[in-house]
């Protein structure tokens, strides 16, 4: 495939009541029930089956072991450095794919089913992100699935630029080596036009649903303003589809996305049409860790202040990774700091509706770098 960049231009009526508000959540938050999540801690993948259960025995002092592990050589042999929140589920395919800073991917199939050690490569494979098209002295972050199509999205910043890899169909590369290499389709932003800006720098946020991406990044060149006013620069939060990425943008002092350089992350909440964000300075260690928008703030200005937001620095130190349940309301988060992932991870049930998260803490050995949801189980 040839390279292709895409620029600008994200009683018994009782009875019955109890038993359904036993199943389905009330409120506007959305449901939250049926939903599973994957933890990948640095040598395996813990599955918690009912993401509920485990929330609610967080909180009664219950049974938090995970009901599923896999573990593989393939990923052991291949993820030496795993990729900050490189992790993210296919819901339809019910693929895990585990991404290395390096550009190194495993893909677990039939994900939902699976446990034990995998060694066929029915079951579990590798490839690379062609290593003759990375950007000079590139790392790879955050990935996500769109999942209506399957398609994987990789982050990936360089030393002067960054960009997002596009891999259609991912199921069609790997085996139990690395010897597969998927070939560069590229989405990122270049000047085009005095509305949009560009080139951008430091990508280390992706999310996407429908065809529509949404990526964070921790600067770049000033982007004018659409009235024909001061530039505005800083971290930016930009989405658009393949041909039109980037002309929906949010920068500006209001945003609180300027960032200290440690980098961002996005989780897409696509029942109530949040899009959450972490950001790491000084205003987000005073409001909240996660700054909450709504997917109209990317139409209607440049500037634009979240609506609310989510966490504290003291309450989840450190966080630097978050992921959604998509269109079930669940909100994940876990640790990075001076290059060193922890073993603890927060959950937030309902964050729609705002709220303080539950912590888990895995074994001591576990360096968790990314979670994911199966909200389709």
């Amino acid at each position: 495939m040839n390279l292709r960049k895409f620029f600008f231009p994200v009683g018994a009526a009782l009875l019955s009541l109890s038993l359904h508000l036993a199943c389905v959540d009330v409120g506007e938050g959305g449901s939250t029930s049926n939903t599973a999540l994957y933890v990948f801690d640095g040598t395996a993948v813990n599955i918690w089956d009912d993401t509920a259960t485990l929330y609610a025995n967080v909180i009664s002092g219950g049974a938090t072991s995970p009901g599923r592990t896999i573990t593989s050589t393939v990923i052991t042999d291949n993820l030496k450095t795993p990729a900050v929140a490189g992790v993210c589920f296919d819901i339809t395919a019910k693929r895990l794919f585990l991404v290395d800073a390096t550009g190194v991917v495993v893909r677990i199939e039939r994900a939902d089913k699976q446990n034990g050690a995998l060694s066929s490569q029915t079951d579990i494979a590798t490839f690379t992100l062609n290593s003759s098209q990375r950007l000079q002295a590139s790392t790879f972050g955050q990935a996500t699935v769109d999942p209506q199509n399957g398609t994987l999205y990789v982050t990936e910043s360089g030393s002067s630029e960054t960009r997002i890899w596009v891999v259609a169909n991912p199921g069609n590369y790997g085996g139990l080596n690395q010897q597969s290499s998927a070939p560069l389709q590229a989405l990122q932003t270049t000047i085009i036009d005095t509305f949009v800006g560009g080139p951008d720098k430091g990508g280390t946020g992706v999310a996407v649903s429908q065809g529509k991406v949404y990526a964070y990044f921790s600067g770049g060149s000033s982007v004018p303003s659409p009235s024909g006013g001061s530039s505005y620069t800083g971290a930016r939060l930009r989405a658009g589809t393949s041909s039109t990425f980037g002309s929906q943008v949010l920068v500006g002092s209001s945003t609180t996305l300027d960032d200290s350089g440690s980098g961002g992350c996005l989780a897409l909440d696509t029942g109530n049409n949040f899009i959450y964000v972490f950001r790491s300075n000084a205003t987000a260690a005073s409001l909240g860790s996660v700054a909450v928008f709504t997917i109209g703030d990317l139409t209607s200005s440049f500037d634009r202040a979240p609506s609310r937001f989510l966490g504290s620095a003291a309450g989840q130190p450190y966080l630097r990774i978050i992921a959604h349940g998509g269109n079930k309301d669940w909100l994940g988060g876990a640790a990075y700091s001076s290059q060193a992932f922890s073993n603890r991870i927060w959950l937030w049930k309902n964050p729609s509706l705002g709220g303080d998260p539950q912590a888990l803490s895995l074994s001591s050995s576990a360096t968790i770098s990314g979670l994911a949801f199966d909200g389709n189980q």
